[in-house]
């Protein structure tokens, strides 16, 4: 089913942050559904200018916009060029799938796992939120390369557990790691802070954000933070 970012991605955090606390039955049911391995985008254009790459030029923003992440997890594109017939009829039947009208769509459109994506506006500035969205993570770091409390606190972050036990359920542990300096991670943590209404004299890193909660700093992280993932902090937390 279509899930428009009007309502969708671009609510919440000015279209960055959203946040959903279901409780304590949340967890078990996400602790039961199948962890995404893999994240899909689904592309859509017209182009019938033989001397034009459009594939190639959405390709690059798609690597431009996501790479951050895709060590964390990886994704599968498929191109669909609108204004040839075969094509058009495969894209046809994967926007219909998706219950959405292929008249009307404002090219190029990208759907990420049912996420939709119209225009080169909206894909520019919101497909990585709508990545992170997708990849469900308990808890995303902010880091600095140059940065001495990150750097001391680099192998507790990586030694951390594969999986939590939250009130005796086992469940895969994911945590999005993002260089604060790298592409839109500087504009994507300021926006965190607001929404989080972090005080300035926090707004530094090393710096975790949980569903409803954050730690700042390294002896936050390293004290308290896998006592707060045990206790179902880290829970429904997605980035939009």
């Amino acid at each position: 089913m279509k899930k428009g970012l009007g309502t969708g991605i671009r609510s919440g955090l000015l279209g960055l942050v959203a946040i959903c606390a279901l409780g304590a039955n949340a967890f078990s049911v996400k602790a039961e559904a199948e962890k995404i391995d893999t994240i899909t985008l689904q592309v859509f254009y017209e182009n019938g200018c033989r001397s034009c790459n459009v594939q190639k030029e959405l390709q690059e923003i798609i690597d431009e916009k996501t790479g951050a992440y895709k060590d964390e997890i990886p994704c599968e594109v498929t191109f669909y060029n609108m204004f040839k017939t075969e094509e058009r009829e495969l894209g046809a039947k994967v926007l219909q799938e998706n219950e959405m009208e292929e008249d009307g769509l404002n090219y190029p459109v990208i759907l990420v796992n049912g996420y939709v994506l119209e225009g080169e506006e909206e894909i520019n500035e919101l497909l990585p939120a709508a990545y992170q969205a997708v990849g469900e993570a308990e808890a995303v770091y902010f880091y600095r390369e140059d940065c001495d409390e990150c750097n001391r606190v680099k192998l507790f972050m990586e030694s951390l557990p594969e999986t939590i036990n939250c009130n005796g359920t086992e469940s895969g542990f994911h945590m999005i790691s993002l260089n604060s300096r790298e592409g839109d991670n500087g504009k994507l943590i300021r926006k965190m802070f607001e929404k989080y209404n972090v005080p300035e004299e926090d707004q530094m890193v090393p710096f975790v954000f949980l569903a409803d909660s954050y730690l700042a700093g390294e002896d936050a992280i390293r004290e308290k933070l896998e006592t707060e993932l045990s206790d179902g902090a880290g829970l429904n937390l997605k980035i939009k």
